[in-house]
């Protein structure tokens, strides 16, 4: 449910929670609060709050990557396990979940969300990247599916995709 959007604000939103059903994640039920003022986001481009029924997210910009990052945040929420998100930290290489005193980019919950948005949003990946290859492996762990990065790939590229044909 949006709460301040602009039409602006509705297209993204819309867009990107097309994008989360076409590729079977299944989100939660949410209100999505836009704001211009970034304190309403204590300082954030957006933030995602779970102390809230619904749960929370608020949008304080208009870059349509923060409604799906903060989309991806409460997929994972919803449904990612603890299991999950250990074998997510090892993968990735990271130490902690959300640990207050680790900085945000080195938080599995940020990782996480920041892969999500990025496989959902890139239109042309360039999976022959080693970066790319790590997302792939890593948004499968996550999901249980298939990047949707692939879908969007060139078909040559696609082959140089892991499982792809060769």
């Amino acid at each position: 449910t949006p709460v301040g959007a602009d039409a602006t604000d509705l297209a993204v939103l819309d867009e990107a929670l097309a994008a989360f059903r076409a590729h079977g994640l299944e989100l939660p039920d949410v209100e999505v609060h836009y704001s211009d003022d970034r304190a309403d986001c204590n300082g954030h481009l957006g933030l995602f709050e779970n102390s809230y029924k619904p749960w929370r997210l608020l949008v304080c910009t208009d870059s349509a990557y923060v409604t799906y990052h903060e989309l991806a945040h409460a997929w994972e929420a919803a449904n990612v396990d603890d299991v999950t998100r250990a074998r997510y930290l090892e993968a990735r290489q990271l130490s902690t979940w959300n640990d207050p005193d680790t900085p945000w980019a080195e938080r599995g919950i940020e990782d996480a969300a920041r892969l999500l948005q990025v496989s959902l949003m890139t239109n042309r990946p360039h999976l022959s990247s080693s970066i790319w290859q790590e997302r792939l492996a890593a948004y499968e762990l996550l999901t249980g599916r298939s990047s949707p990065a692939l879908d969007r790939a060139a078909p040559e590229a696609a082959t140089a995709a892991p499982g792809g044909p060769s």
